[in-house]
């Protein structure tokens, strides 16, 4: 008392804005940026890709994505799923969780997405048009550490080729992993993949690196610290391109109750659709034998996803 003093011990009370992250079919957006509260959008007709450690909530990040693509119309949802979450949405998508459904699912995708590339060729289009009979295709991977281990090396080829191809054909892939790594024991990440997916939701990671792996290689260095974040629906959004800011988001909460409440809908397959459309197998034949000696029934097969006794 009386005296003077070069210091002063300041405390600073900050408090977090309180934000109202119920989930509904009417709300749009993934969730709120906690610092300005707006809507965070994330294109669901595009490549995305979706990494979290277990409990940071990326399941629950997953069913808002998935609702606003179901949501869209003639879009159709195709989930690989070897866990159990992807049984949630079976009344209104197509779900296979183990090997025996997801290679020959793979198989016609990949078929799907060449005959449309073969009709877009022949009337001269540059993208899609997503109609009922053959919809926009959103294809969701979770997990893609048990995908990649379960699974042969043809059927992560043809995802690859849907990864780099298919977007102009109405056909997305989501890849959704815990463990966002690309080498070491069982990584849930394929760099081939990973390299086409253009939107990143990076919930809690384990490390920078996985950080870097998922928001690309100058994350940490821009302040996007996944690694950081809390659990339970913390997330950070970014998109090739894009001129946003790291600040966390807050996903909205979708319950299991409300995918259960969403109504039924008829899986794709592709036996329904293939014969909507045909193709014109003759000039096909002759586009694919151009400088060579013929066309055999083999390539035929593949371009078009037709069985030789067709």
């Amino acid at each position: 008392p009386g005296g003077t003093a070069d210091r002063a011990v300041v405390r600073i009370r900050t408090r977090m804005r309180k934000l109202d992250l119920t989930w509904t079919p009417n709300r749009p957006g993934l969730g709120l940026d906690i610092d300005s509260g707006e809507v965070v959008f994330v294109d669901v007709t595009d490549r995305i890709l979706v990494a979290g450690m277990s409990g940071a909530g990326k399941s629950v990040a997953l069913r808002v994505l998935m609702a606003a693509a179901w949501a869209l119309p003639n879009t159709v949802l195709v989930i690989i799923d070897l866990k159990v979450e992807g049984a949630l949405w079976s009344h209104t998508a197509r779900v296979e969780s183990e090997p025996e459904g997801i290679v020959p699912l793979v198989q016609e995708l990949v078929a799907e997405m060449r005959e449309r590339e073969t009709i877009m060729r022949r009337d001269a289009l540059d993208k899609w048009e997503p109609t009922p009979e053959r919809p926009r295709i959103v294809v969701v991977v979770d997990e893609g550490a048990e995908l990649i281990s379960e699974t042969d090396e043809d059927c992560i080829s043809g995802l690859r080729s849907i990864a780099r191809r298919a977007r102009s054909a109405e056909i997305v892939l989501w890849w959704s992993t815990q463990k966002p790594t690309v080498t070491g024991k069982g990584p849930g990440l394929d760099s081939a993949i990973s390299a086409q997916l253009t939107s990143a939701v990076c919930l809690a990671v384990a490390s920078p690196q996985e950080a870097r792996n998922v928001l690309g290689e100058d994350a940490t260095g821009k302040g996007w610290h996944a690694e950081d974040l809390q659990k339970g629906g913390w997330a950070f959004v970014r998109v090739q391109g894009a001129d946003r800011a790291p600040n966390p988001v807050r996903v909205f909460f979708m319950t299991k109750e409300d995918v259960r409440a969403l109504p039924v809908r008829e899986a794709w397959h592709r036996d329904m659709t293939e014969q909507s459309e045909k193709i014109d197998i003759i000039t096909l034949a002759l586009r694919l034998s151009e400088g060579l000696n013929g066309v055999s029934t083999a390539q035929l097969v593949t371009h078009t996803g037709l069985a030789d006794t067709e």
